[in-house]
């Protein structure tokens, strides 16, 4: 069974493991600005402890996973799903992940590098992933008769005109977001 750690009202951080003394540190250093963070450890990883996380995100509104395992595959990617599957409309933000890198793990003398620090678990409370969407669809009584994005307007296949609106909007997206994503 899952163990609230600390209570908190603006986000939910999950961890378990070696992560946790970093998290409770993180939550420690963002209440001086402010933030008050509720810190999971989940104690078990199997069977996960999901109504201890759906509880707390249906009262923080925000979730961050903290876990010192690879970002794909791991049980930070379980945990976001069971949250959108059963919580989604609690959500006020993305969930964020703070994991350890999608490559080898280092030696020894690398490893802090390499998994979560409470700087990393911090800003990714405090400004998560910022996203923007990109793309156009003419649409003619109700039938998509043509749409352009990015990938169009590399390759040659939207007009100049196009090309230049949708490049010009994800410059200016680039200069807030983290990830463009455009269909």
């Amino acid at each position: 069974e899952a163990v609230v750690l600390r209570e908190g009202d603006d986000v939910s951080l999950v961890t378990w493991g070696a992560m946790v003394h970093d998290t409770l540190r993180a939550a420690e250093e963002l209440m001086k600005e402010k933030v008050s963070c509720e810190v999971i450890d989940l104690s078990s990883l199997s069977p996960i402890d999901h109504d201890t996380i759906l509880e707390s995100v249906g009262h923080t509104g925000r979730l961050v996973i903290v876990h010192e395992a690879a970002r794909n595959a791991g049980l930070g990617a379980e945990i976001a799903a069971t949250v959108a599957e059963k919580a989604l409309y609690d959500l006020l933000a993305p969930v964020v992940r703070v994991t350890g890198y999608d490559t080898v793990m280092p030696y020894f003398a690398l490893e802090r590098s390499y998994i979560p620090s409470v700087a990393r678990i911090a800003d990714a409370v405090q400004n998560g992933e910022r996203i923007a969407v990109f793309g156009a669809t003419q649409v003619l009584d109700g039938h998509l008769i043509g749409s352009w994005t990015a990938s169009d307007a590399q390759a040659g296949l939207a007009s100049a005109k196009e090309t230049e609106r949708l490049l010009q909007a994800v410059r200016e997206a680039r200069a807030g977001a983290d990830t463009v994503v455009v269909f």
